[in-house]
C-alpha cells in the first residue's frame, strides 16, 4: 500500500470522528482538534471541518503530491518560507504545483491538515531540524530517515537525523545534587508495538525530549541490545487482551540489573483508556504488575490508542454496532505532548 492509500484508508476508517492534531508536538502551532466530514473516492476528494472554523474540501491530488515530495526528499519543512541550504518547504512545493497544474492559488489553510493526515497515517512524523545555519525549524520526515543516519535532508550537507530535533539549549540542570549536569542526559524510549499506534506515540516522545535539547533515541524493544548509554529509559506497550505485551516483561527482566541503576518511566496504549476513571486507571495498574513488579518505575502514562475495525475480535465489532465505538485513533497528542514534558520536569530540570 503506498503513502496516499494509506492516507486515504485513515481517512474512511476516521471519517465524522474528532482527531487531535499531531502538531501539538510543536507548542506554538495552532493545533486543535478537526473533522473529516466527507470523503469522495469517485471524485477524488475531502472535507475536513476544524473546531470552531468552515469546512475546508481539496482534492486528493494535492495529498499525492505532498506524500511524493515527504517520500522523495526524505525531510521537508513545515516552515512558510524557505531556509537557505535547508530542506524543501512543503507549501512552498503544492503553491508551485498547484498554479502550475491547475492555474490556481493554493489556499495556504490546507497545508497543515495535510501533513496532519501524512503523520496520523503513519507515513511520517513530525520532528524539529536544525539547518546548516543554525536555525531550528519544524518538520515532517519518513520514518525510515529518523531511522537511518545517513540518510539527508534535501540541500542540508550536514544535517543528518542525528541532528533531528535538538536546539542547541544548554545542558540540563537537574534534581539530586545534579547527577547530569556534567553531559546531556541520554534518553532511550523503546516500544513494542502490534499495528503501530504505539510506535507513534512513542515518536512523538522521543520528538519531544530531542526539543528540549536532549540526546535521546526510538528504538523497538527488540532491538535494543543495551541500556548501559541511558540515564533515563521509557517503555512503551500496549495492552491487548488485558495484558501487556510478552516482550515488554522479558525485555524488563532481561535488563532488570541495569534498568534498576536508572530511572525509568512507563507508558501504556489502550481504547480502553480514551475515558479514564478510577476503575479503570486501577485495572491498568493492576495489569502493569507485571512491569512494575520487575522494575522500579518512576512515572506512567496511560494514553488511548488507535483500533483498526479488523484488529477488533469479532465479538466487539458487533458490540460497536449496539454501544461505544470501538475502533478509530483516539490518540490525544496534546495529553502524550504535557506527559512528555512533565516527565522531563520531573526527572530534569530543563525546561
Amino acid at each position: 500500500m503506498n503513502g496516499t492509500e494509506k492516507i486515504i484508508e485513515y481517512l474512511e476508517k476516521n471519517k465524522g470522528e474528532m482527531i487531535s492534531s499531531p502538531r501539538s508536538l510543536f507548542g506554538g502551532m495552532d493545533a486543535g482538534e478537526f473533522e473529516i466530514t466527507d470523503i469522495n473516492r469517485e471524485k477524488e476528494y475531502i472535507t475536513i471541518k476544524p473546531e470552531g472554523s468552515i469546512e475546508l474540501p481539496f482534492e486528493f491530488s494535492l495529498i499525492k503530491k505532498a506524500v511524493d515530495l515527504v517520500l522523495s526528499e526524505g525531510v521537508v519543512s513545515l516552515e512558510s518560507e524557505e531556509d537557505t541550504n535547508g530542506p524543501v518547504v512543503l507549501e512552498k512545493k503544492l503553491k508551485e504545483w498547484q498554479l502550475e497544474e491547475n492555474q490556481q492559488m493554493l489556499n495556504t489553510k490546507f497545508v497543515p491538515y495535510i501533513a496532519d493526515l501524512i503523520v496520523l497515517s503513519g507515513v511520517a512524523a513530525y520532528g524539529w531540524v536544525k539547518t546548516p545555519e543554525g536555525k531550528k525549524i519544524r518538520a515532517i520526515a519518513v520514518k525510515e530517515a529518523q531511522k537511518n543516519p545517513q540518510k539527508k535532508a534535501a540541500k542540508d550537507t550536514s544535517g543528518d537525523w542525528d541532528r533531528l530535533a535538538k536546539n542547541g539549549a544548554q545542558r540540563p540542570k537537574v534534581k539530586n545534587g545534579g547527577a547530569y549536569t556534567k553531559e546531556k542526559a541520554e534518553v532511550l524510549i523503546t516500544y513494542a508495538t502490534r499495528h503501530g499506534s504505539t510506535a507513534d506515540i512513542a515518536w512523538s516522545i522521543g520528538n519531544s525530549f530531542s526539543d528540549a535539547g536532549f540526546k535521546a533515541e526510538v528504538k523497538k524493544i527488540q532491538n535494543v541490545d543495551d541500556v548501559r548509554p541511558y540515564k533515563l529509559v521509557v517503555i512503551g506497550t500496549p495492552i491487548y487482551d488485558n495484558n501487556v505485551l510478552p516482550e515488554v516483561v522479558s525485555f524488563a527482566d532481561l535488563h532488570r540489573d541495569w534498568l534498576d541503576k536508572r530511572k525509568v518511566a512507563l507508558f501504556v496504549v489502550g481504547r480502553t483508556l480514551r475515558n479514564k476513571d478510577d476503575e479503570k486507571i486501577l485495572q491498568t495498574e493492576k495489569i502493569i504488575q507485571k512491569i512494575t513488579n520487575i522494575v522500579d518505575i518512576v512515572d506512567i502514562g496511560m494514553f488511548a490508542g488507535k483500533v483498526a475495525p479488523e484488529n477488533l475480535p469479532v465479538k466487539e465489532r458487533l458490540g460497536g454496532i449496539f454501544g461505544e465505538k470501538q475502533a478509530g485513533d483516539f490518540r490525544d497528542w496534546r495529553e502524550i505532548g504535557e506527559w512528555s514534558k512533565d516527565l522531563r520536569k520531573k526527572i530534569f530540570f530543563s525546561d
